[in-house]
């Protein structure tokens, strides 16, 4: 991707079973970016057998020859207007695939670069087509074993209520000799919270005007 947020989308060509190819004289170039797939028969004369992203069949002495992987690309430019290879560098060999024609359909040409263990192969697809690219950002990955701010509000609610009552209660036991419901610390306050909340409830609907004791004169 380039710096303006243009670049080259070449997964969907990943769906082309056994790749793109061309063939020139003797030689048939296969093409198949982004993942590496098994081209040919298992023989000894088959180096693309275990997965190439580039591969080369000499039709003369029928072997296939390893030209690139797909972790063993790079990406060359002359600028951002300038044209775009991809480039193969394999063992003695180096393969450059030209972004060569935005054209509606899918197909690979031989270019006239080649020789001396170093290939050219002209790209003509939808996917040669510069576009805006979109690149998907994951979210940051959470801290793992912290609690939220509500769960420990929620703890500390149970800490300290447990400490007020059972606390409270044994203090009450030990301490005054108490039995029974009178164990339970301010006793009088909880029984009369319900009327206080009803009266508070009412109070507000309404409208936080008192009740007339008297009649008017």
């Amino acid at each position: 991707m380039f710096e303006n947020e243009e670049g080259y989308d070449l997964s969907e060509l990943s769906a082309v079973k056994n790749g793109l190819n061309a063939t020139k004289s003797n030689l048939t170039f296969y093409f198949h970016p982004c993942t590496d797939i098994s081209i040919g028969n298992n023989t000894d004369l088959n180096d693309c057998y275990k997965g190439v992203s580039v591969c080369l069949y000499n039709s003369t002495d029928q072997t296939y020859t390893n030209l690139g992987l797909s972790h063993e690309v790079r990406v060359t430019s002359s600028g951002l207007k300038g044209p775009v290879a991809f480039v193969y560098s394999h063992n003695n060999s180096t393969t450059t695939v030209m972004m060569n024609n935005c054209a509606d359909s899918n197909s690979l040409q031989v270019g006239s670069g080649n020789g001396a263990n170093n290939y050219e192969l002209l790209l003509n697809s939808p996917s040669a087509c510069r576009q805006r690219v979109y690149v998907k950002t994951e979210p940051p990955d959470q801290p793992q074993g912290h609690l939220s701010t509500g769960s420990v509000l929620v703890i500390m609610f149970i800490v300290f209520s447990s400490l007020y009552f059972v606390g409270g209660a044994l203090v009450l036991k030990l301490l005054r000799g108490a039995e029974g419901r009178e164990m339970i610390p301010n006793y009088d306050f909880w029984v009369s919270l319900p009327g206080l909340v009803k009266e508070g409830f009412l109070f507000t609907l309404s409208g936080c005007r008192t009740a007339q004791a008297y009649d008017r004169i």
